[in-house]
């Protein structure tokens, strides 16, 4: 975000105004460029806002956080409908998303450049807010973790699914400011080290936030995302403000 031109809405490094969903479709580019040039097709993304939620926090951090939780659902919903084509979906509409009123459909060169025609299911965002939390819900269909990991292991520093896989991975603890390095992205950053989930949930925490996961084996992954509302009044902040 550039701070010379929303100059008035920045407080020390936080933004005050940021728009949520604006700013997924930001994180979602750089994910979708990422998985473009590995796979040569991506899902699309269905962000459900019904709030228009427009949130005060730290810019850096809540984008490491989005494009390290996206990497995942766009990774593991293109590998599992590659290298498992079976799992494919039989309806086509099901690559589609919502078009309600309340549903932003965000696609964007993968639909006209994909090199194989693939019904990928949608990886579907729902936020949410009251007045002390944003929640941040990431759903895919990636088949899940699989059974012999537990949920508390991809938290563990270290852990990655890399050794199981023929395929190069997205990485992880990808630099911060990453959407603004697209352009100049070296493949060797695509192997994973296992640092994106423990370190995206501690970022979370960082503030007072959560991070969760819940995984269903064969069918896919949803991950919440819960970070507080930002009063900036808080003598606690003063370090950032």
């Amino acid at each position: 975000m550039d701070k010379q031109k929303d100059a008035g809405e920045w407080v020390g490094s936080f933004h005050t105004k940021i728009n949520l969903s604006q700013f997924i479709q930001s994180c979602c580019s750089v994910v979708e460029k990422m998985c473009m040039d590995l796979y040569s097709m991506a899902p699309k993304v269905s962000i459900i806002d019904t709030q228009n939620i427009t949130m005060c926090y730290l810019p850096n951090h809540l984008e490491y956080m989005l494009i390290e939780l996206l990497k995942n659902a766009f990774r593991a919903t293109c590998e599992v409908y590659i290298l498992n084509p079976e799992h494919a979906a039989t309806d086509p509409s099901s690559s589609f998303t919502n078009t309600d009123s309340d549903t932003l459909s965000f696609t964007t060169e993968s639909d006209t450049n994909n090199i194989q025609s693939i019904p990928f299911p949608a990886i579907s965002i729902t936020l949410s807010a009251d007045s002390q939390f944003v929640g941040i819900k990431i759903s895919d269909q990636g088949g899940g973790i699989g059974p012999k990991t537990t949920v508390s292991k991809v938290f563990e520093y270290s852990f990655s699914t890399y050794q199981d896989s023929s395929e190069t991975l997205f990485s992880d603890a990808a630099p911060l400011g990453m959407m603004d390095q697209t352009s100049s992205l070296p493949s060797s950053q695509l192997a994973g080290m296992g640092f994106g989930l423990p370190l995206t949930r501690l970022y979370a925490q960082y503030l007072g936030g959560s991070l969760d996961l819940v995984s269903m084996n064969g069918l896919g992954c949803d991950v919440f995302l819960k970070l507080p509302i930002i009063d900036l009044h808080n003598p606690s902040l003063d370090i950032y403000v």
